[in-house]
């Protein structure tokens, strides 16, 4: 599978809460070949915008809207870099009938993903305070 691979994995059987239900997934990478078992590091989207409003607990959420339509996306919605991670062990995706192949995202796409990612780990490290400024220049 290809960093930004968009993906529908059947009925998936890891939910947090527990629920099995059909999910659409972003694939965006895996650890690294020595740690085993070797994990597939993929992100789902959430249409509940609420959550992201102002009022939200969402709302300072690193995040990213796509549009319905926008690739394979049936309905607007969110991709969560800070709470739509699932890190799978790589062997449950490799021959899984379950999982069929939607689209792929752009590498400008994936360029605004990444950055987002960079930006949150730079938040964590640095302090909120510390990076606005500089994203303010």
């Amino acid at each position: 599978m290809q960093v930004g691979t968009v993906f529908l994995w059947l009925d998936f059987p890891y939910q947090i809460n527990g629920e099995v239900k059909s999910r659409l997934f972003i694939y965006l990478g895996k650890s690294h070949f020595l740690i085993k078992p070797q994990f597939a590091y993929l992100f789902t989207t959430t249409t509940k915008f609420k959550h992201y409003r102002k009022n939200g607990y969402r709302k300072n959420n690193s995040f990213t809207i796509f549009e319905k339509g926008e690739y394979c996306f049936d309905e607007r919605c969110i991709l969560d870099l800070d709470s739509g991670l699932h890190e799978i062990d790589i062997s449950l995706l490799e021959n899984n009938k379950k999982i069929i192949i939607k689209d792929a995202l752009s590498n400008n796409k994936l360029k605004e993903i990444y950055s987002l990612i960079l930006l949150r780990k730079l938040k964590i490290f640095y302090g909120y305070f510390i990076i606005i400024p500089l994203i303010s220049d």
